[in-house]
């Protein structure tokens, strides 16, 4: 079982270098465009969101909507496929092993506000592993 491990502040939460991968392209390369980002993991999310400008750099058409709640309201949102390319682990984190994943979703979109996050890392990845937080500010992730 691949795992990465790093570590976190209490206040700020658990932050992961995370890489998006949206849908080929029709240039001459073909290749599908590739954005990392940093993601604050979010175990109240049901599906993983990215911000606006990650879905701008992906260049991502809607697939249909959804119904989401915040603590506020239920709005209807625009999902949006992908594919999660790669989780790299806090950039403070040990890598042990090539921790690549690759799997596809459906993702939609929030609002970053001033945050340094540009995603919400929610349970439609973390069911893929467990996810381990512990008192001394340390996380291990095995899938």
């Amino acid at each position: 079982m691949a795992h990465f491990t790093g570590n976190f502040d209490w206040e700020k939460g658990v932050l992961w270098d995370i890489a998006f991968q949206g849908e080929e392209t029709e240039e001459e390369s073909g290749q599908a465009p590739i954005v990392t980002c940093l993601g604050l993991v979010d175990t109240g999310a049901t599906i993983t969101c990215i911000s606006p400008d990650i879905l701008h750099r992906l260049n991502l058409p809607s697939r249909g909507k959804m119904e989401m709640r915040n603590a506020d309201e239920v709005i209807e949102k625009n999902l949006y496929f992908l594919s999660l390319a790669a989780v790299f682990g806090s950039m403070e984190g040990e890598r042990d092993g090539p921790p690549q994943v690759s799997f596809d979703l459906l993702v939609a979109t929030f609002n970053p506000g001033n945050s340094p996050y540009q995603a919400l890392i929610g349970r439609d990845i973390l069911h893929q592993g467990l996810l381990v937080l512990s008192p001394d500010g340390d996380f291990h992730f095995s899938y």
